[in-house]
């Protein structure tokens, strides 16, 4: 029952946070897959995804033609402080770049026109978001924590959340992938991935 989701989501909203705003993606994953289980067990025509900071984001998402059921199951979800929650991928303004820092004081800044994107095919129920950096970097250096955090942080941004199906993101050298696409198509590239997958 769809008040069975929303009992155990509200559970899981303060740990939630924590994840988001502690950067941990393994907790964040380990929680949203919780979640995303049960929403598909539910009704197998919905998923989710999971992101935001002030407000936190659910986003209740369908497939082609079960938008309907997505708004009916958004209609009953409970009000919590901080959240926002809506059917659909959230819009995006996008950002002209983005910035992490870590705990020693090192910072990192990346244009987002300096990025291009390919989704890989889903294999075993999970798929690879690669980044291309047009700029050269040692993907195992000393900073590798700050491109992944980066690229982690451009998956939310322009997903709206961390999608169940997404086991990892990578983010590489230009001289490494080659050109890919523009960032700007990573949502388009995702829902096509993801939907014939799911109808199958």
């Amino acid at each position: 029952m769809a008040t069975e989701f929303w009992n155990l989501f509200t559970q899981r909203t303060a740990a939630l946070e924590v994840a988001i705003r502690g950067d941990d993606a393994e907790s964040l994953v380990g929680i949203t897959n919780e979640l995303a289980e049960n929403l598909i067990a539910f009704n197998p025509q919905l998923n989710l995804m999971i992101g935001g900071r002030d407000p936190f984001r659910l986003s209740i998402l369908s497939l082609p033609g079960a938008e309907e059921c997505a708004n009916q199951f958004v209609s009953g979800a409970p009000h919590i402080s901080n959240w926002q929650i809506s059917a659909g991928i959230p819009e995006y303004d996008p950002l002209k770049s983005v910035h992490v820092t870590d705990d020693e004081g090192r910072s990192l800044t990346i244009s987002y026109a300096d990025l291009d994107v390919k989704v890989l095919p889903i294999i075993n129920g999970h798929s690879t978001i690669v980044l291309s950096l047009d700029s050269d970097f040692d993907p195992t250096g000393p900073k590798s924590h700050l491109y992944q955090a980066i690229a982690e942080n451009v998956i939310f941004a322009v997903l709206g959340g961390w999608p169940l199906e997404l086991s990892k993101v990578v983010m590489l050298p230009r001289t490494k992938t080659g050109k890919l696409q523009p960032l700007e198509s990573l949502r388009n590239q995702w829902l096509a991935l993801v939907r014939p997958h799911r109808v199958d």
